[in-house]
């Protein structure tokens, strides 16, 4: 991956926010930004030296012992005004 300066982070997926994170802060569901596209988390294994070995949806595992662009679901439930509508059950 090419080094990315912290103020040009590349627009993600749609409702996520994009920070580059080392190996011990990332979490399952986080969305990884590698050669050009965006590959969840879907399992994580530890290496040396605080490394992880991820399992990513659609490609082969990933060592990662450096910080890498990693894109989180926007927790918007601490913003003012912001409620969750009741859901509606379809039986």
């Amino acid at each position: 991956m090419t080094k990315l300066d912290e103020n040009k982070i590349p627009v993600g997926p749609l409702g996520m926010s994009g920070a580059f994170r080392v190996p011990s802060e990332l979490k399952l569901g986080d969305v990884v930004h590698l050669h050009g596209g965006f590959y969840p988390i879907e399992d994580m294994g530890q290496g040396r030296g605080g490394a992880r070995v991820l399992h990513l949806r659609g490609r082969e595992p990933y060592y990662v012992s450096d910080p890498v662009l990693a894109y989180r679901q926007i927790n918007f439930e601490g913003l003012m005004g912001y409620r969750l509508l009741p859901t509606v059950s379809r039986s």
